[in-house]
This record gives structure tokens, C-alpha cells and sequence, in this order.
């Protein structure tokens, strides 16, 4: 009977003992917030704040670069000569899927306004030649339009696409609700827009223009 009981008591001896030799050899894992680590990007960098930059652009090269923009009447005469060369001429490609952008300005007379489109005559008469956009945004011709932004400035596809996210939304909230409240037939617009087209095309126009201001004189 006592010899089961030192057995008894030398195995709880031994249990704390083997509890520390595991611990010796296995050290306690640390566990971190899932916030703190992917508050770092792998090379250190923060993460880009997308509503942040696209604030600062929106204010500052993007305004600025408006007066750069192509002039829409001078674009839909290249158009309407060749297709391939106004594209080569006065549109440039992000290198992301083949599409060939157009970052324009003019102004128009309004033709007709729907609910997702209000269409425009530039070179005069009543023939629509520019359909600006005023539903839901999307794609990436907003961000790729004006050339001002590259995607190997950023160290992943995934910063670069909530820049192009922000900059819809942006235009979503501050140009297209001004658009849809004061489009008329008969009133005139004066525009910068964004539109995207593809070498493969025959026929662009109408061109299709994401508006990234818009004024109404």
C-alpha cells in the first residue's frame, strides 16, 4: 500500500517538472491583433488610405490637370477621320487590359436627359456625339482617364483598385447629383469627363464620358 503511494506521489512530483522541461523546449506562442499586423505592409510601408489620397487628388492634380484635357469638339473630328489614330493621338493606355482612354473637355448643348444619361451635341446641330454618364460608377476610367496615375506606383493591385473604388464614389457623390438636378434639354453644360474605348473598335461615338466636373454657365 505505501509502495503504491510514493508512486502515486512521485508522479504529481514529476508533473510540474515535465510541465517546465515542455515549456523549456516550447516557449509560450504570442498571439498579435490582426489590426496591428496588417497595419504594415511587407516592406514597413503603411497601407495606402485610399479616402485620403483621392481627397488630395481630387483638389490638387486632378483640378489642376483639367485644363490639360483634350478638347471634345477637336477629339470627335479625329474620331470621325480614324479611329486608330485619334486613339494614338490623343489617348494613351494604363497598360491594364488593353483599353485606350480619352480625358476630354467641352461644351455642349443638351439634347435629351435620361435617367442614366444625359446626351450632348458639341460640334453643333442636334446630333448627340458626347452620352455622359450619371448612374452607378464603375471600371477604372476614371482613375486611368487622365494618365495622371500608374499602377507601378503602388505595391499591389489591391491600393491601386481602392483608389479607382474611391474616385467613382467620389464622383457618384459630388459631380452627378449636381448633373441630374439641372440637365435639361436645351440648357448648355460645360464638362471634363473621362472615357474609355478599345483598339478593336469600330464605331465610338456617341463617346460614352464619366464626368468628373461639370458647370452650368
Amino acid at each position: 500500500m505505501s509502495s503504491a503511494n510514493g508512486k502515486v506521489f512521485s508522479i504529481w512530483w514529476c508533473l510540474p517538472l515535465a510541465g517546465i522541461a515542455v515549456l523549456c523546449i516550447f516557449p509560450p506562442l504570442h498571439f498579435h491583433a490582426l489590426d496591428a499586423a496588417s497595419s504594415q505592409t511587407p516592406d514597413g510601408k503603411k497601407p495606402l488610405d485610399a479616402p485620403a489620397f483621392v481627397e488630395s487628388f481630387w483638389k490638387g492634380q486632378l483640378t489642376k490637370a483639367g485644363s490639360t484635357a483634350t478638347d471634345a469638339a477637336l477629339l470627335i473630328q479625329a474620331v470621325r477621320k480614324s479611329i486608330p489614330d485619334s486613339q494614338k493621338k490623343y489617348g494613351h493606355s494604363s497598360g491594364l487590359g488593353g483599353a485606350v482612354y480619352f480625358f476630354i473637355s467641352g461644351t455642349g448643348k443638351i439634347i435629351s436627359a435620361g435617367t442614366n444619361t444625359v446626351s450632348l451635341a458639341i460640334t453643333g446641330g442636334d446630333n448627340v456625339e458626347i452620352v455622359l454618364q450619371t448612374g452607378n460608377v464603375f471600371g477604372n476610367a476614371v482613375r486611368d482617364g487622365t494618365g495622371l496615375l500608374s499602377a507601378s506606383d503602388y505595391p499591389n493591385s489591391r491600393e491601386f483598385n481602392d483608389i479607382a473604388s474611391e474616385l467613382n464614389l467620389r464622383v457618384e457623390k459630388s459631380v452627378l447629383p449636381l448633373l441630374r438636378q439641372k440637365a435639361m434639354a436645351g440648357k448648355v453644360v460645360k464638362f471634363t469627363g473621362c472615357a474609355e474605348t478599345s483598339p478593336e473598335d469600330t464605331s465610338v461615338l456617341p463617346l460614352q464620358v464619366i464626368p468628373i466636373n461639370v458647370e452650368f454657365p
